[in-house]
């Protein structure tokens, strides 16, 4: 539905605007040229984001319009583009432009001009919407002005159309109707300049105070009183205070500027410095606007987002706690002091709970749910005199659970979401709504007393929308905090976790993860900068994927995410953390170390593809330092010139030459020997005679000398037979026929003691 101008002329008489009584080439030019600072708009181009902001907040304030209406406007009707893919946007029913005008009726050049310059399209849809404002058939809010953006609720409905599709109620049920086109721009006011946060009041409106004519509707009843209606901040000026309306409000450096200098608790008062400013970044998609702003005692200056204030009232109160209301005014000239009164009926004795120099006052130890009623007055300490001021206005809350904050829900798995909050002070417990709509009915998924909620049992990729309440119990009833924000998530498969990646050979990388539940498989990324582009490499049901065809020696980043396959679409996870990895050879495997001789140990390996070759490190103990022993292309190396019976120590690397470079492989684990002498070989028994045997053997290097040993049994005891140095040893004296076992071991002598060689293969004769 688009802009239906009235048949009075007005755009052909858009010489006469209704800019509040400006003239029209004034109006054409003086809003526009406050946003001078972006530039020349270029021809078929929307301009950048932030420059459309400042374009509808100035048309806005020109025409006395809260801005927060017209940007709520141009979301619903072009989501604020006049061009779409180089051209005028036309929408199906032929709207014209970010503010859709429709009106076939107007002359060509006109219809071209509305078209091709974004001004003027911005232009006539605030003076459409003007005019709506001055209909006196649409019902208005009792004493509310042009700055209150609930009195714009008809106008807006006007600028649709005041049709039975745009009622605010269904006739049938009372319920309301929040395919309105009035609703919907609300809702988009709430969630672009208010961030979601803030709800904005509602008309006491019901099915008796109005009626359909032909599908027009006729309002029976011309005003209404709504409470806690809200004012646009657009007209804040400096000296002016305001208090901020949610907790944790940054202060931040520069407009926009994700550095912040202090995080502020609801209800900050704060001193406003100056005009409002626009994000620093010309893309951003922020619809609200940023106040230059500092904190009463001076400490903390910065600025302030315009979703997260409202201006300082005379005299309110406000459930602050289960057991405490706060009370808040403005700063009046000349006070010395405010004395603060309570009663609890609104007729009843007032007694004086406190005193204050400053513009606010915290009433404690109250009990839930009951109403206090408070009025206050000014003083002025003139001598030893206190002047007071006539009492205010009286104003009553019930001290009630806080509204739970810092609401969040996030994913939790492919089926679940996980709902968390802040503990409220004083609550009893927690109920948790949902709904699958923002503006749906929301449903109780829960109660618990702790600060989250898990909601399981969920449909993957639907978006679900949940707010919470915390509730104390008194006595058997339940009193309850208003609701948190509303906040959304869809079930996705959790992100992998436990992500790794570690070279697998000089040219191959394996990256591994954590299964995630409930995914159908996998995909893999890969970059060559971790802030560079990723492209898909993989794809895989497993929870390993090795990458091969990589260059030695070179950075890859990669992230994956977990997808479900829904029907025929895949729905992802978010990326894992990013890891990284570089193929390397290889480490050395079936690392083996063993004495080879008295002075010399051979280690070997296993051969690492794609090595030029390997270097072997020694040293005399475990942990201490290593040294290279040697080179080598083969898959050994044998370390002489070592001393007998001393412990080495062995680790080894592969390495692989990239032009004049040589890329290592991480260490082997580290092997142990021993230098001792070689095993005596080609041992064997001779018959000689009917009663002796000739044992010989081939001399061992480095022997001082061999021990024989003899056995009637093969695993019988063995007992020394013989020591020698030399390489034969007759044994006599035997009885013929008799089989007998022999064993060698050749030994060197380093200083007292006897290093032995390892045991021969047990040999075995008869005389």
């Amino acid at each position: 539905m688009k802009s239906f101008l009235v048949k009075t002329g007005l755009l052909v008489a858009c010489m006469v605007s209704l800019f509040h009584g400006k003239a029209t080439a004034e109006s054409e030019t003086e809003w526009s040229l406050n946003c001078e600072q972006y530039g020349d708009i270029k021809p078929n181009q929307n301009p950048t984001y932030q420059h459309i902001n400042c374009l509808l907040t100035n048309a806005a304030i020109q025409a006395d319009i809260p801005p927060e209406v017209v940007k709520g406007i141009a979301t619903q009707e072009s989501h604020w583009r006049q061009f779409v893919d180089g051209k005028p946007f036309i929408s199906n029913d032929k709207g014209i432009g970010i503010m859709q005008i429709t009106d076939t009726t107007l002359p060509k050049e006109q219809q071209e001009r509305l078209k091709n310059d974004i001004l003027y399209n911005i232009e006539t849809g605030v003076r459409i919407l003007n005019n709506k404002a001055s209909l006196t058939t649409l019902p208005h809010i009792n004493g509310a002005g042009r700055d209150i953006i609930e009195n714009w609720y008809f106008p807006v409905m006007a600028y649709n159309g005041v049709v039975q599709v745009n009622s605010p109620l269904f006739q049938e049920s009372g319920e309301i109707n929040h395919e309105a086109y009035q609703e919907k721009v609300f809702l988009n006011i709430k969630k672009g300049s208010y961030m979601g946060d803030t709800d904005l009041a509602r008309y006491p409106f019901e099915v008796k105070d109005f009626k359909y004519v032909d599908k027009v509707i006729e309002f029976l009843e011309p005003e209404y009183i709504v409470q806690g209606v809200h004012e646009t901040t657009i007209e804040l000026k400096a000296g002016d205070r305001v208090l901020t309306t949610e907790g944790d409000v940054k202060l931040r450096e520069t407009p926009g500027s994700p550095e912040y200098k202090v995080k502020l608790p609801i209800g900050t008062p704060l001193l406003i410095e100056g005009t409002f400013e626009f994000d620093e970044s010309e893309i951003s998609e922020n619809q609200f606007v940023w106040f230059p702003a500092k904190t009463l005692d001076g400490q903390y200056s910065g600025y302030v987002s315009s979703a997260y204030i409202e201006k300082q009232v005379a005299f309110k109160a406000v459930s602050s706690s289960y057991n405490s209301i706060k009370t808040s005014w403005a700063a009046v000239s000349g006070a010395s002091g405010y004395e603060i009164y309570r009663s609890t009926s609104s007729t009843g004795t007032y007694s004086k709970v406190g005193t204050t120099t400053s513009t606010s006052f915290m009433n404690s130890g109250l009990t839930t749910n009951q109403s206090y009623y408070y009025k206050m007055r000014a003083y002025r300490t003139v001598g030893s005199t206190k002047v007071y001021s006539n009492y205010s206005a009286i104003v009553t809350a019930k001290p009630i659970p806080a509204v739970p904050s810092s609401v969040k829900a996030a994913s939790s798995s492919y089926n679940s979401i996980k709902t968390s909050w802040a503990a409220v002070s004083g609550a009893s417990g927690y109920e948790i709504y949902r709904s699958t709509s923002s503006t749906g009915t929301y449903s109780k998924v829960g109660t618990t007393t702790s600060t989250s909620f898990m909601n399981s049992g969920l449909t993957t990729n639907q978006s679900y929308y949940y707010k919470m309440r915390a509730y104390r119990t008194v006595g058997s009833t339940k009193v309850y905090s208003n609701y948190s924000a509303i906040v959304t998530a869809k079930p996705i498969p959790a992100v992998p976790s436990s992500v790794k990646a570690a070279s697998s050979s000089y040219n191959s990388i394996k990256t591994s993860w954590a299964a995630v539940s409930g995914a159908s498989g996998y995909e893999i990324y890969r970059s060559t900068s971790s802030t560079g582009t990723y492209s898909k490499v993989g794809t895989t049901t497993s929870t390993s994927f090795m990458n091969s065809g990589l260059t030695t020696n070179r950075s890859y980043y990669y992230k994956m995410r977990a997808y479900r396959t829904v029907g025929s679409t895949k729905v992802y996870s978010n990326y894992s953390a990013i890891v990284t990895a570089k193929p390397l050879p290889a480490v050395p495997s079936s690392v083996k170390a063993a004495s080879s001789s008295y002075n010399s140990v051979r280690t070997s390996w296993t051969a690492v593809s794609g090595a030029s070759g390997y270097e072997v490190y020694r040293a005399t103990s475990s942990t201490g330092t290593y040294s290279l022993a040697g080179s080598t292309t083969s898959t050994s190396y044998t370390n002489t010139g070592l001393t007998t019976n001393k412990p080495y120590y062995y680790k080894i690397r592969a390495y692989r030459t990239v032009g004049s470079m040589k890329v290592y492989s991480n260490y082997s684990t580290v092997v142990t020997a021993k230098p001792v002498p070689t095993v005596p070989t080609n041992f064997k028994a001779t018959r000689i005679s009917s009663t002796s045997l000739k044992l010989t053997w081939v001399s061992v290097s480095g022997a001082s000398g061999y021990e024989l040993y003899r056995s009637t049994s093969f695993s019988g005891t063995y007992n020394l037979l013989k020591s020698t140095t030399s390489l034969y040893y007759t044994n006599s004296s035997l009885t013929t026929g008799k089989t007998y076992y022999y064993k060698l071991r050749a030994y060197r002598t380093v200083g007292t003691t006897k290093v032995y060689s390892g045991w021969t293969t047990i040999i075995s004769a008869k005389p």
